[in-house]
């Protein structure tokens, strides 16, 4: 009987965990339950499209460009490990980027270069962004760029009425004295082109290699053009950027010619892509916008660069807006700076003389540019700046010994006629002393060349005899003096000045004394700028009311 109870108790155990003894109770039911098996998570496949913010026409050697910057949106990419981004041309590769993925998107940046490191082509190429997980692509898209090449390749700048451009001369070509060099007025004073050596490879933009070719630099020798041996007049052709001289508050108009082509010819589709230029600050349009290869854009200023007397640098930044197959406008990363010198003058030239020297020369309109700085183009503060500008910051003094002229002559045995040699007192050829004569010649020559009606004089007692002096500061001395010569003389046998005809006189020989008594101290400094004439004579001379003007016309230039 035991032995029975046992072999029941063993083959229990083998059903359930229960306990086998006097007492077993219920036993356990057996669990014979398991978990279903669960169906696998859906995966969403990763889309991608081209994403707005991308831009899809650029010039990547247009000045200020740093980064193409590409951009594709998708949804899903959780489950990609990466992306790149691939620029092809008819199927070639031509540069593969690593793309940055995030949860919405895939981007790069092209700096436009291929694989070797050189520019690519103007011209259509496919930019296609892969997603991959491991090495495998799972989505894609593409889309068609324009790679472009535009720039100003030269700036005409015209005058909306008549003489408000004028010409400027050069004095010195390549440092030769008499070697006279005259810009036109109707010249495009900038420009961009290749070499004469360089043309069968090179471009207006680019050179040989493909490298963009620097914008030529404001020309700041005031005495010679640049130059060029291969030029038929020796002066550059091809690459410059001139200053050009106008009267104070003349509006212009800007032509400009563009180019949209590479060094070795190539250049964008027109047909797919259209381009055009933004209107610089300052500027508006006259006409259409539309930029293509040797095609020109008309701009007006809505407003005088010049406004006053003056030196004026001026900058034209040309940005540039394109649209494939009239789609929406984009602007092209970068723009092309332009900079520019303008001369503003009171007027044009004032000479009673037509030859090829009565035209502004360029040292001096910018030496009167300078002095004026901008601040007026009344012409007689205009005068007064230049006598203040003689008689301080040349350097000039008075010839002491003789009062004899060193760059003023007379063809006869009168005062008429005076002719000035400025060249030869530009290089001061015969020294810093001057005379009244001289000294009138050169605040009537700078006035003249920047459109003031400035004649010469010449003042003579009536019985021609000379006239006595009260206290003068000569032009270089540091005090007054009772007597201007070494001598001890006290007498002017003629005094010569300038002005305009019947109006106040200007004198950069010498400053009066300005107080009530001219003739003893104390003296106060009077420079000779728009005083009526009866006040400066009585102020120079206790003779005043004796002396007379004798000559009245204008100095010639040789």
């Amino acid at each position: 009987m035991r032995l029975l109870r046992a072999q029941v108790c063993s083959l229990a155990l083998l059903l359930t965990v229960s306990a086998c003894g006097s007492d077993p109770g219920e036993p356990d039911p057996v669990d014979l339950s398991f978990d279903a098996p669960q169906a696998p998570p859906t995966v969403l496949r990763p889309t991608l499209r081209l994403g707005d913010a991308t831009v899809r026409i650029a010039d990547p050697k247009l000045p200020g460009f740093e980064e193409w910057a590409l951009f594709f949106d998708g949804e899903n990419l959780a489950s990609a490990d990466s992306c790149v981004v691939k620029i092809e041309r008819g199927g070639d590769l031509i540069r593969e980027l690593e793309g940055t993925l995030t949860a919405t998107s895939c981007a790069a940046t092209w700096d436009g270069l291929a694989e070797g490191g050189d520019y690519v082509d103007p011209g259509m190429v496919d930019a296609r962004a892969e997603l991959l997980i491991g090495t495998r692509a799972v989505a894609n898209a593409a889309t068609t760029l324009a790679v472009a090449r535009v720039g100003v390749r030269q700036i005409q700048l015209q005058a909306l009425t008549r003489r408000a451009r004028q010409p400027l001369l050069y004095r010195a070509m390549d440092g030769v004295r008499f070697g006279y060099y005259e810009v036109e007025a109707n010249r495009p004073p900038w420009r961009i082109a290749p070499d004469f050596a360089e043309r069968s490879s090179a471009s207006f933009l680019d050179l040989a290699d493909g490298t963009p070719r620097d914008l030529p630099e404001i020309w700041t020798d005031v005495d010679s053009p640049p130059l060029d041996d291969t030029s038929p007049d020796g002066a550059e052709r091809d690459s410059y950027n001139l200053p050009t001289a106008w009267a104070a508050g003349s509006e212009m108009s800007i032509v400009a010619t563009f180019s949209t082509e590479a060094a070795n010819g190539a250049t964008f589709v027109e047909d797919n892509v259209e381009l055009r230029v933004v209107p610089p600050e300052g500027t508006n349009a006259d006409g259409s916008l539309e930029v293509t290869n040797a095609g020109t854009v008309t701009l007006v200023t809505n407003g005088s660069l010049v406004p006053n007397v003056g030196r004026y640098d001026v900058a034209l930044d040309w940005r540039f807006e394109a649209r494939l197959e009239g789609g929406e406008w984009m602007e092209l990363p970068g723009s092309v700076t332009t900079t520019h010198r303008f001369y503003g003058t009171a007027a044009a030239p004032r000479f009673d003389y037509s030859d090829s020297l009565h035209v502004p020369w360029v040292d001096v309109v910018d030496q009167v540019a300078q002095w004026v700085d901008g601040e007026t183009s009344d012409p007689d503060e205009v005068g007064s700046m230049i006598v203040e500008g003689v008689y301080f910051e040349l350097g000039l003094r008075y010839d002491r010994e003789r009062g004899a002229s060193f760059y003023t002559s007379y063809p006869g045995r009168t005062w008429e006629g005076a002719n000035f040699d400025l060249t030869r007192f530009q290089e001061r050829v015969n020294g810093d002393v001057i005379n009244c004569s001289d000294a009138a010649s050169i605040v009537s020559t700078y006035a003249n060349m920047v459109g003031l009606d400035f004649r010469y004089h010449i003042l003579q007692h009536r019985t021609e005899r000379g006239f006595d002096l009260n206290y003068l500061r000569a032009i270089g001395g540091a005090e007054f003096a009772f007597a201007p010569f070494t001598s001890g003389r006290n007498a002017f046998s003629y005094h010569a000045v300038t002005g305009p005809a019947d109006g106040d006189f200007f004198d950069a020989t010498l400053a009066l004394d300005g107080d009530d008594d001219p003739s003893s101290a104390p003296h106060e400094l009077w420079l000779v700028q728009e005083i009526p004439p009866m006040d400066y004579l009585n102020a120079l001379s206790p003779e005043g009311s004796q002396i007379g003007v004798r000559v009245d016309e204008q100095v010639r230039i040789r």
